[in-house]
Parts: structure tokens; C-alpha cells; sequence
């Protein structure tokens, strides 16, 4: 597991490093790409790793350098970006070792003073540190397959080949896609689905359309009832199934609503109580919804059963109890691919992201690691004692 990690050296500076923990004994295995930077520079890192976990990727948009190292050999390598250059995203295209990245070019025309945005999508090899391809676009969000790398860009889907851009496609989508909230966006890797949203001119509500990007068709579309916010989505894990947790009225007041993918159509909605934040959620199984609750304290994990519509009385507790720090102690999240680890990062943790992940362990400190398989295990064996009785 690999993480950006921000630490304060002094009042003026502060040192920004990439770690990778191994999962199973909570201890460092490898740093690199420290660096000191001022301390009023936002830093947010971009991490991906090669599908065997030998490479990871690092970027972050500030810099003109992005970071390969070799996770066994312990060994880095440098791609430079032309001075105008920001890297948006990376991602490796699965079981290769090449990678894409999304590049916004700040130029100034030559006829006037006007700035203009000239971004593309770019494709490295690792092993030589080359540009591959490259592939000009508007895009407002980049998603990578085995075979297709999708790009959403204001009005249109477009779908090109994985190992060379090539066989591009497109698809016109009835949403506007840009304005601030596109990152309430889903995809679905394993399904190939994507959950795609816009409030752009829908007084106040929402839109989302649901699309199979394997064949790059849209399967069903809705709009949410008035006066109503989203505030996070997943799918379930046979794809059957969209969950969104929404608010009306009292934003505090959350409700999760159970879609389906083929028609739009809801399901059911359940009442989850108060919430202060933005409630982080996934479907661990068919029949039960795990939502991280969020506090100041750290906050809670909860399992909610879909068939009886009620909170597990199995919860997980986060941070200090009755201790209410000035800040949310965990800022950053992130789930392995199996579902099986939840990690929650420190206030100066700003992102992470799996590679080959070996036996999980729980233990706390500035990174909270959670064993959601052994959760989902003590729920279930309560739910049995349940039945037995």
C-alpha cells in the first residue's frame, strides 16, 4: 500500500514523501520522492500501480516530474514535463506496463493576451520512460479498462483502444458535464459501468445516467426528486445495483436510496439518521452496506442490512471516543479491490493506493487499517446467534 505523506518542517517548509506500508505488519517498506516544499503549497499526489504491483507511479500537479519506482528493486526513474505542463490523473492500463496520464497545457495565443487550455492524453512505456501516444481532448474525467480507456468530455463519451488510442468511438450523453461537482461521479471497474452526474440547469436536482462502457451505451437514466443533494454513490458488487446517499432539505439528514442499474428505477430508501460530513459508503455483499459516518471524533463503521432496512448493532468506532480534536483526525480513504481493507489517512495523508496486498492486520496510528472481512465475519455470526434464538 502506497501513500503521499506531509509533514511540517518548521513554519515556512514542509516535507512531502511517498511511503509504502506493508499491510500486514502496519511497518514502512520503502520511501521516496521526498522533497521540501513551502508550506503554503497545496500538494495533491496522483499514485497508481502497475497490476503485479512492481511499479508505481507518482505525480502531483504542481510538479513537472513524474516518479517511477520499482517497488522490488527500490530503484526510481524521472519523466520530465515541458515547463507548461500539469499532470491531472495517472493510471496503468491493466497487465501492462504502461501507463496514462491526463496533461492540461496552459499556452498564451500569440494573437491577443488570452490564456487557452490544450490538454491531452498521454501514454507512456515504463521501461523506456517514452511518449507512446498522445490524443488531444476536452476531457473532464479519464477511466481506464483492460481494453478501453473512456474519457468523458462535456457532451460526449469517447472510447479508444488501451494499447494505442486507436478504434475511437463516441457517444453523445443528454448531461452537461463540467461545473464543480464532477467528482461525485462512479465507476465501476470490475462491471465496466459508469455513474455519471449533473445539477448544471436542473433547479435543484440532480441527473445521473448510467452507462455500459464496454459497448459505450447508455443503460438507464433518472432525475432525483426536488430539493434533493447527492452526496456519495457505489455500485453493488454484481453490478445489478446503484446506492446513493442523498439529503432534502436538511443536509445533515441522510438517506440511502437503492436504484436499479437496468431501469433507474428505486428500489427502496432507507432513513440513516444524522450526519454531519459526507458519509463515505460501500457495498461489501449482496445484502449489506457498509457507510463510514463521519464526526470530528473519527466517527463510526456501520453495516446496513438491506432486507430488514436496519443498522447492524456490529459497528467499528474511529478515533478518540470522547476526545473531539479541532480537526477530522482521518481526511483520506481508500478500499483494496477485493473489499477487504479500509484505510483511513492522518490529517497530512493525502492519498493511497493498492498494489498486491498480503494478510491484513488492524492497527492505529496515523493510518487506521480496517479488516472489513473480519467485520462482515462477527455481523454475520451475530445475525446466526439471531436466528438460533
Amino acid at each position: 500500500m502506497a501513500g503521499a505523506v506531509e509533514m511540517n518542517n518548521g513554519d515556512k517548509a514542509k516535507v512531502v514523501e511517498i511511503r509504502i506500508w506493508n499491510v500486514a505488519t502496519g511497518k514502512i517498506h520503502d520511501t521516496f520522492a521526498t522533497r521540501n516544499l513551502p508550506y503554503s503549497t497545496s500538494f495533491h499526489a496522483t499514485l497508481s500501480y502497475s497490476s503485479d504491483g512492481v511499479w508505481l507511479a507518482h505525480a502531483s500537479e504542481f510538479e513537472k516530474v513524474i516518479y517511477l519506482r520499482n517497488t522490488k528493486l527500490k530503484q526510481t526513474k524521472t519523466i520530465s514535463l515541458r515547463k507548461q505542463e500539469a499532470i491531472k490523473s495517472l493510471d496503468f492500463v491493466p497487465d501492462t506496463y504502461t501507463f496514462v496520464g491526463f496533461l492540461d497545457r496552459s499556452t498564451e495565443k500569440i494573437a491577443g493576451t488570452r490564456k487557452v487550455n490544450d490538454s491531452s492524453l498521454t501514454m507512456w512505456d515504463v521501461s523506456t520512460g517514452n511518449v507512446k501516444k498522445r490524443f488531444n481532448t476536452d476531457r473532464v474525467r479519464v477511466f481506464v479498462l483492460k481494453d478501453a480507456i473512456i474519457i468523458t468530455g462535456r457532451s460526449k463519451l469517447i472510447s479508444l483502444d488501451s494499447r494505442n488510442f486507436s478504434n475511437q468511438r463516441e457517444s453523445k450523453t443528454d448531461l452537461k458535464l463540467w461545473g464543480t461537482r464532477q467528482y461525485l461521479t462512479e465507476f465501476d471497474k470490475h462491471n465496466s459501468l459508469l455513474a455519471l452526474y449533473s445539477d448544471e440547469d436542473l433547479d435543484d436536482q440532480y441527473a445521473i445516467e448510467l452507462w455500459d462502457l464496454n459497448h459505450l451505451k447508455k443503460i438507464s437514466k433518472y432525475r432525483s426528486g426536488k430539493k434533493q443533494r447527492l452526496w456519495s454513490m457505489c455500485f453493488s458488487p454484481d453490478g445489478k445495483f446503484l446506492a446513493e446517499m442523498i439529503s432534502q432539505l436538511d443536509p445533515n439528514k441522510k438517506t440511502l436510496s437503492i436504484r436499479e442499474v437496468a431501469t433507474g428505477k428505486q428500489k427502496m430508501m432507507i432513513d440513516v439518521g444524522r450526519d454531519e460530513g459526507i458519509p463515505n459508503m460501500y457495498y461489501l455483499c449482496a445484502d449489506k452496506i457498509m457507510i463510514h459516518e463521519s464526526s470530528l471524533s473519527g466517527g463510526s463503521l456501520s453495516l446496513w442490512h438491506l432486507a430488514t432496512r436496519k443498522k447492524h448493532r456490529t459497528q467499528i468506532q474511529i478515533g478518540e471516543g470522547n476526545k473531539r480534536p479541532t480537526r477530522d483526525p482521518y481526511v483520506s480513504h481508500s478500499i483494496s479491490n477485493d473489499l477487504g481493507i479500509y484505510v483511513l489517512g492522518g490529517a497530512y495523508t493525502s492519498e493511497f493506493d493498492f498494489g498486491i496486498i498480503p494478510a491484513p492486520k488492524v492497527y492505529e496510528g496515523q493510518i487506521k487499517i480496517i479488516d472489513l472481512k473480519a467485520f462482515l465475519k462477527k455481523a454475520d455470526a451475530e445475525d446466526k446467534m439471531k436466528t438460533k434464538k
